[in-house]
Formats: C-alpha cells, sequence, structure tokens
C-alpha cells in the first residue's frame, strides 16, 4: 500500500467553509468506491479557524482542503478513478506520494460507521506531484 496526500482547490466564489462541507459529505465515498482506503479529510473551516495563524502559506491561492489515503499502487495507470473522484470534486488538484511519519497521533477513537472529526496536528509539506 502507498500513502497519498492530495492538496484540492475549491471552485472560485465557493467559501472554503461551504467547500469543506460539500466534500466531507461525498469525497470519502467517492474516493472508496475508487479504491483508496483509509480516507482523511483536512478542511479548513470554524472549527479550526482559532489556528488560522499557524498556516505556513507558500502559495497563492491556498488549496482549501488536503485528502489522505491510501491505494493498492499509486502509479499513473492505477490512479484513474482516483483522479477523477479528485478532480469532481475540486478545481484543480495536486497528490504526492509520502512517506508518513506520526509525531502528535490524533486521538485513539474506537471504529465507527460514521465519520468524526478529531483531534491532533496535521502536517503536509510538498516536492513534486504525481498528479496535477
Amino acid at each position: 500500500m502507498e500513502k497519498v496526500v492530495a492538496a484540492l482547490w475549491a471552485p472560485e466564489g465557493e467559501s472554503r467553509e461551504a467547500y469543506g462541507a460539500r466534500i466531507l459529505a461525498s469525497l470519502p465515498q467517492a474516493l472508496r468506491a475508487a479504491g483508496a482506503r483509509h480516507v482523511r479529510l483536512n478542511v479548513r473551516d470554524e472549527t479550526v479557524a482559532p489556528a488560522e495563524q499557524l498556516i505556513q502559506r507558500w502559495q497563492a491561492p491556498q488549496q482549501a482542503a488536503v485528502a489522505q489515503f491510501w491505494m493498492p499502487s499509486s502509479n499513473r495507470r492505477f490512479r484513474g478513478e482516483v483522479d477523477a473522484a479528485l478532480a469532481s470534486h475540486s478545481a484543480h488538484f495536486a497528490a504526492w506520494l509520502v512517506c508518513e511519519s506520526t509525531i502528535i497521533a490524533p486521538d485513539a477513537r474506537p471504529a465507527s460507521a460514521q465519520p468524526s472529526r478529531s483531534s491532533g496536528w496535521s502536517q503536509a509539506s510538498h516536492t513534486n506531484p504525481i498528479a496535477n
């Protein structure tokens, strides 16, 4: 399994909050249907607004959300459905094959049928994308 992180940009004119709510409602299911596993979304909304000053801005416009997931192979020939799901849920996206380190782990929570917000720290940095 390989971990992929994708930066997602909201369509022009859609607020980060509205975009986050929209993708939370449908992107995880679309990614799982495309073969992704262990899907995690990072959205910027009112709950995380108090940490706004901690965001490192290295581009403009800044991405509105980040999707993280595992898939059997991130090779382009196996990513078609995943890339299509990301494209249908964003104005554009960039994705990276990553190595994962867990420095500050999210709260341990029992498995649940309903996705939920967890506390923890999420950090993403980039080099060259595998998809754009």
